[in-house]
């Protein structure tokens, strides 16, 4: 018969500090987990909140309609052996992917937003930049954090190496990405 989990604090005294060992079936992440907490009352409050946890896992399952079930299943399934990723990891990443994808912006957009900003630029330069936009107009309806850079290169690779290199492109797209990644940042806050 297996040993029943004890969820009693152990201090550490090489890092002073009081550790409770998490099992995978109550961890967050689906595998063996070690928190480690300041004081023995915060450690033994956090074992009491596992402890709760797993005594009404029952009651929390069951209220899980069988469509629910089905589809969780299919999920595993999908998975497969791989033990090193967990559902609930594959499930947090794949809403941040939609929750970025919700807040950004066509590509579109971002280019004539940096061509605005670059409105007093040089004269010939301006004209360059917006015979770049021409050829950027494929991806005027892609949300700038689906841009991919095979997409790009099928673009970037009809223009001539100084026009790839020296200013033309790099600086719009440049632009794009930054607000992008400032866009992802702003979402994580």
């Amino acid at each position: 018969m297996p040993r029943n989990l004890t969820l009693e604090p152990k201090y550490i005294e090489a890092l002073n500090r009081w550790q409770l060992y998490i099992s995978p079936t109550l961890s967050s992440t689906g595998k063996p987990q070690r928190l480690f907490y300041q004081t023995k009352r915060a450690a033994a409050t956090a074992a009491e909140l596992f402890e709760r946890r797993q005594k009404h896992f029952g009651r929390n399952l069951s209220q899980l309609t069988p469509a629910r079930m089905a589809i969780a299943g299919e999920a595993f399934e999908l998975l497969g052996d791989r033990d090193d990723v967990a559902l609930l990891e594959v499930v947090r990443a794949g809403l941040a992917h939609e929750k970025a994808k919700a807040a950004s912006v066509p590509f579109g957009n971002l280019f004539d937003e940096f061509l605005a900003a670059k409105a007093l630029s040089n004269p010939k330069y301006l004209k360059e930049l917006k015979l770049a936009r021409e050829r950027f107009r494929a991806f005027d309806k892609i949300l700038a954090a689906d841009l991919q850079p095979k997409g790009l290169s099928k673009i970037l690779d009809r223009m001539p190496p100084a026009s790839r290199i020296c200013g033309i492109c790099a600086p719009p797209l440049t632009w794009v990405s930054s607000v992008v990644i400032f866009k992802r940042i702003q979402l994580h806050v």
